[in-house]
């Protein structure tokens, strides 16, 4: 075990969920775009709520550069070829699966997307035939404002736009691993969430387990550590369920030729001399994608964690 009041090597000072001072080194941060790819960056595992994190964090200035243009294909981390494409929407079908399992309808509700991407959500909530839903959503990349905005879209690069607002769901996709103070942003996003309502969040399940790029990933959940962040906060109800593929199976499909091959592949990619998978074989179905990764089995230490926290009531 490192403490961080004996060592020099760690540059952040406490954990940024709990504030722990102490520390476990887990291994090195692999990661390719600026400022992800130090190779003197580490990740190091929380003693008191076994949050893993990125060791030296960025700063705000870096992250808030790096998201300004998040969905350029230089940066982007989400493949925009087809058959990716129809793995995000299968998977956006599947929350909706899963609110509706936890006896969540959308039917006459309002809606606040925090982090939506390219509005797979939102399409999803269409295809779903979701009546009277009214959708709203937070996107940092300005260019993506923009497409969705095309699509009639109530979209702002900034939450405080909503200020004076509170909605009955909000919704938190693979957004807080890439925050740097995790607690603020549930405390922010609670405020935006009607007495009774609910924020749910889905965040990837040790992800440096079976991951070979982190980035741009700075903080790794795991069951312990988002039951830990969430003790913080005064709430009605708190579900944490794990779903998904079976991180031992996904963990000895990782291997050091794998990533080599991956980043060879990338760099030829960018080139013109090979091509994405999607360009040289036949395109996928949703139901295959949602099949293949096993979006509706939950269990233990699986690939992702979904959370359903309730607030409490007046």
């Amino acid at each position: 075990m490192t403490s961080i009041k004996e060592s020099k090597e760690l540059s952040n000072k406490i954990c940024p969920s709990c504030g722990g001072d102490s520390f476990e080194n887990v291994g090195g941060y692999c990661g390719t775009a600026s400022p992800f790819n130090n190779i003197d960056s580490k990740l190091v595992e929380c003693s008191s709520c076994s949050l893993v994190h990125m060791n030296p964090l960025p700063t705000d200035v870096e992250i808030d550069n790096f998201y300004e243009n998040y969905w350029d294909e230089e940066t982007s981390v989400q493949s925009t070829n087809s058959n990716s494409l129809i793995g995000y929407k299968a998977q956006n079908n599947s929350r909706i699966d899963f609110l509706l399992e936890q006896n969540i309808s959308l039917d006459n509700k309002t809606v606040l997307d925090f982090g939506a991407g390219q509005g797979f959500f939102e399409e999803a909530i269409r295809k779903r035939d979701v009546k009277n839903c009214n959708y709203s959503a937070v996107e940092a990349d300005l260019e993506m404002v923009e497409t969705l905005k095309s699509r009639g879209i109530d979209v702002a690069p900034k939450i405080d736009t909503f200020d004076g607002k509170q909605f009955d769901v909000v919704v938190l996709f693979h957004v807080l691993e890439h925050l740097l103070d995790p607690n603020k942003v549930i405390e922010m996003l609670m405020k935006y969430v009607k007495p009774g309502g609910h924020l749910i969040i889905e965040v990837p399940n040790k992800d440096y387990v079976w991951k070979k790029n982190y980035q741009p990933h700075v903080v790794f959940f795991s069951e312990k550590s988002i039951a830990s962040l969430f003790k913080k906060f005064s709430l009605g109800n708190l579900t944490i369920l794990s779903c998904g593929r079976s991180l031992d199976i996904l963990a000895k499909e990782k291997s050091f030729m794998k990533m080599q091959r991956h980043r060879v592949g990338k760099v030829l990619r960018s080139l013109g001399l090979k091509k994405n998978k999607a360009e040289t074989g036949a395109v996928i179905s949703e139901e295959f994608a949602h099949n293949k990764f096993e979006m509706d089995k939950y269990g233990n230490e699986r690939q992702w964690l979904r959370v359903v926290a309730q607030k409490e009531l007046n």
